[in-house]
């Protein structure tokens, strides 16, 4: 096989290193799972639980999916704000550890709505998580706003600076050397 049929099956470079910055960064900024009572959440719960990309999708899918069906009832069930974000948030990190990113950026978005807005750390780490998705679906300006707009509601968070070099990704991503060079310099 000839290097320019090689590489035009191997994502670039940029690809490659945002891809593997998001998961890093998914990876690294789950916060702990509150304690439930019902089965539905904790098996919604076992979505933060070791499920490893190194596992076989198949595996992992027929792991995840009792995960997501436990979440999707949660958020059915609508009787506390708490379950609907953390159902859509763990049903969320399922998607995006099955590579189903769009899915991911949909539950996100719907954890950030039922979020309390005062609990700056939960909106901070759903942005976080958001960004993460839209740095693998390669939608460098969404990613890039959330990364940010996650730094501003928590500066001081100690993922900050995970939050900074998936901002430089994002901008390595999108082209945009002087504002990944800002990023990783810390703003």
């Amino acid at each position: 096989m000839s290097p320019g049929v090689r590489a035009a099956r191997r994502p670039g470079r940029r690809v490659r290193l945002a891809q593997a910055l998001s998961a890093a960064l998914l990876f690294g900024l789950v916060g702990a799972s509150r304690a439930a009572s019902n089965e539905d959440r904790m098996q919604c719960d076992g979505a933060l639980d070791g499920a490893s990309a190194k596992v076989a999708h198949d595996a992992l899918a027929k792991r995840l999916q009792p995960v997501i069906d436990a979440c999707t009832r949660l958020i059915a069930d609508q009787s506390r704000d708490a379950d609907l974000e953390e159902g859509f948030g763990n049903r969320a990190l399922a998607y995006h550890r099955l590579g189903e990113f769009r899915k991911a950026v949909e539950d996100d978005s719907a954890a950030l709505k039922a979020q309390a807005p005062n609990d700056t750390a939960a909106v901070s780490r759903i942005l976080q998580n958001r960004a993460a998705a839209y740095l693998q679906l390669r939608d460098w300006d969404h990613a890039i706003a959330d990364f940010a707009a996650a730094l501003d509601r928590d500066p001081k968070t100690p993922a900050a600076d995970n939050i900074l070099v998936g901002l430089g990704a994002a901008y390595f991503g999108k082209g945009d050397h002087p504002g990944r060079s800002r990023a990783l310099a810390g703003r």
